[in-house]
């Protein structure tokens, strides 16, 4: 009984196929018109000859496992963005990434594939774009005004944000609104008009809870991030930093140290 084929794309945009979470890469086409193929471990010699998208003959066994799900589903996905992010430069790659996640099964993706995979695209393009906005910024001490901002935000007496909201002792598990802000400059960031249709605000809506629900698949696995190292070293200077503050009482010495922290 013939098996169907599933194709995909190597990172190196070669053609490969997928059988049974076994991948293989093309060798030759025979003269009857069929496609052999051979596993893509170098040690490995099973191959395989297609008719079309149908398995025609097995040829030898795998000596090894198979691959996961997850990283066929993550190859998939990644080569389906990429191909997106290159025909269409001027669409967000969070926007890609939903938009995939909607359109196919993935089931064992988590939401640090996400990451991985949104941070690689456009990075060629963010580094450009950079280069060029610092080349023709005419006034550097214009940076003061954001200084200014912060003063008048969340410093002067009657601001916006005052410090009892925002600020509190150093510590291992700070509290910070990054979540909510993630989240709300993600979302808002989808529209381009400031009264966007119903169908356009419940597509992102959809898209949105595509994302979400990796997000949960990870935790259930356990897959929670922890703290990087440096961060946490950080943080237990500031601490320490904080404690020799409330004896010697020296808001300069302290002021300066933190700010080397940061």
């Amino acid at each position: 009984m013939e098996n169907k084929v599933n194709f995909i794309t190597s990172e190196k945009s070669k053609p490969l196929v997928l059988l049974n979470l076994h991948k293989y890469r093309f060798i030759r086409e025979r003269k009857d018109g069929m496609k052999k193929w051979l596993c893509t471990k170098k040690t490995c010699y099973a191959s395989i000859l297609t008719n079309g998208e149908y398995v025609h003959e097995t040829i030898n066994e795998h000596n090894h496992t198979e691959n996961s799900k997850q990283n066929i589903e993550r190859q998939v996905l990644w080569e389906a963005c990429k191909r997106k992010s290159n025909d269409t430069i001027c669409v967000r790659p969070i926007k890609i990434i939903r938009t995939e996640l909607m359109g196919n099964s993935h089931s064992e993706i988590e939401h640090r594939d996400v990451r991985s995979i949104r941070k690689a695209m456009y990075d060629k393009h963010i580094q450009n774009a950079f280069g060029e906005l610092i080349s023709i910024c005419s006034d550097l001490n214009i940076g003061c005004l954001f200084s200014d901002y912060i003063l008048n935000t969340y410093v002067e007496n009657g601001c916006l944000f005052p410090s009892e909201i925002w600020a509190q002792e150093p510590s291992e598990n700070p509290h910070t609104t990054n979540g909510s802000e993630s989240f709300h400059r993600t979302y808002n960031a989808q529209f381009h008009s400031s009264h966007p249709s119903v169908h356009v605000v419940i597509s992102i809506l959809k898209e949105t809870q595509v994302e979400t629900c990796t997000k949960i698949q990870s935790v259930f696995k356990g897959r929670i991030k922890k703290m990087e190292n440096a961060d946490l070293i950080r943080i237990k200077e500031a601490m320490k930093e904080y404690n020799k503050y409330k004896i010697h009482k020296n808001i300069i010495t302290y002021l300066s140290k933190m700010c080397y922290l940061s």
